[in-house]
């Protein structure tokens, strides 16, 4: 007798909580937000048709349209706070990769500036005692003219050539020793570095050697 009382589960409300659910991924891969734009409508629909024909859901429905809704404000606002910190106050943030030209890359308007650049660090042998390293768009070594010199302090020196870093530093003309057209023409001194935590303004790594 019982088993003929018992009201269905609406599907809609089932997957209201199932896209809440996934959209929880968001904080650690952004691509997952998209969930969001549809556990809210379905949650909505859900309960209207809870109502309508007299479906059991109304729980599953109401957590995905919260679950939904705390995570909408709470993942950006997260995204954004790891993006705003991995430079310090002051500093301009320029997306390294886009100012590639075929040239080169042409900071000139930036000279005496606070800017942020994020790259991957490149770290001859030759440059370790006067502590400096370079700083490339996309961990191409052998593109010199697209490379920024970083100086950098002596406990910095633990940097990898395929960790992706944020520097923040005052853009000068770099006057290293073999500067030529296919040298680095720019240095980041009084450098500040930080670990990526974001993608925005980031390049693929890209060592240049091929498959």
């Amino acid at each position: 007798m019982n088993d003929l009382n018992h009201k269905p589960v609406s599907s809609l409300a089932v997957c209201s909580m199932v896209f809440g659910l996934i959209a929880i991924l968001g904080i650690a891969i952004p691509v997952f937000l998209f969930a969001l734009l549809l556990s809210v409508p379905l949650g909505i629909a859900a309960i209207f048709s809870i109502r309508k024909h007299d479906l059991n859901g109304t729980l599953p429905s109401i957590l995905g349209i919260v679950v939904a809704m705390v995570f909408a404000i709470g993942t950006p606002a997260r995204h954004y706070l790891e993006y705003r910190f991995e430079s310090p106050l002051g500093y301009q943030r320029l997306d390294f990769n886009s100012l590639i030209a075929s040239g080169g890359i042409d900071l000139d308007k930036y000279l005496g500036e606070s800017i942020c650049l994020k790259g991957y660090p490149m770290i001859p042998r030759d440059w370790k005692e006067s502590r400096l390293v370079g700083l490339t768009p996309d961990g191409n070594m052998f593109r010199g003219e697209t490379l920024v010199v970083v100086e950098i302090s002596l406990d910095e020196w633990q940097l990898k050539e395929n960790q992706s870093i944020s520097v923040s530093g005052t853009l000068v003309r770099f006057q290293g020793k073999g500067n030529s057209e296919y040298g680095p023409k720019y240095l980041l001194k009084q450098s500040t570095i930080r670990q990526c935590k974001t993608r925005y303004d980031l390049a693929d790594f890209n060592s240049g050697w091929g498959c």
